[in-house]
């Protein structure tokens, strides 16, 4: 004996050979959501959250992507996880060149990446300060250059903290895909700007392949 519906009565669809319907109702249906905690050790606070896996997207490559974006170069490879490697090169005693390589999962952001400070120098402080901004800059959340070395009182976090915040950024621009990433960012020389181009062009790539175009 089939199941029927409690409220009509009707059986199933399927078996009374419907091919097509349009059913409209007035109850609202949400997600089904799985409420978590997270423990945050850089913020030293635990935060609990629902989510739904439905909600979340993986844009997945299946071929090589590469970009320019003035100084900064771009190529981005298939892989099974989320992966960034990072060169930064500056001409600067405490700089030079650094590389950094990650795969980006919860435990390994939180202990190596988040806490990585942005980093600028003292005259651009100066400037920047002059017009109203960096405002919120202190030497607890970014490091201060000198010509010789790091401003009084600093003291770097990792030997490569610069390039580490290279990976940080870029983890935090390519959040604008909306999606999980299924691939290896190598970034040359990575900006602000470059990241949200790169952003770009592979959103692009994912609309292609949603319309029937090359593949992602």
């Amino acid at each position: 004996m089939s199941r029927r519906c409690e409220l009509t009565g009707v059986g199933p669809m399927v078996g009374h050979s419907v091919s097509h319907s349009n059913i409209k109702t007035k109850r609202r249906f949400l997600p089904s959501l799985r409420q978590i905690n997270l423990q945050s050790d850089a913020l030293n606070a635990t935060f609990r959250l629902k989510i739904s896996n439905a909600a979340l997207r993986t844009l997945a490559l299946s071929e090589p992507i590469s970009l320019r974006e003035g100084d900064s170069s771009y190529v981005v490879t298939p892989a099974t996880a989320f992966e960034v490697s990072a060169t930064v090169e500056f001409d600067h005693p405490l700089i030079g060149r650094q590389f950094s390589s990650y795969r980006i999962d919860p435990t390994t952001f939180s202990k190596e990446i988040a806490s990585a400070r942005t980093f600028g120098f003292t005259r651009e402080i100066e400037e920047l300060r002059a017009r109203g901004l960096a405002q919120g800059g202190s030497l607890e959340n970014a490091l201060v250059l000198t010509d010789e070395g790091l401003h009084e009182g600093s003291t770097l976090r990792f030997p490569d903290e610069f390039a580490r915040h290279k990976v940080l950024d870029i983890v935090g621009d390519l959040a604008l895909l909306g999606a999980r990433l299924g691939g290896h960012v190598m970034a040359q020389r990575p900006s602000h700007r470059g990241n949200v181009a790169l952003a770009r062009e592979i959103l692009a790539r994912a609309e292609k392949k949603a319309q029937g175009g090359k593949p992602i």
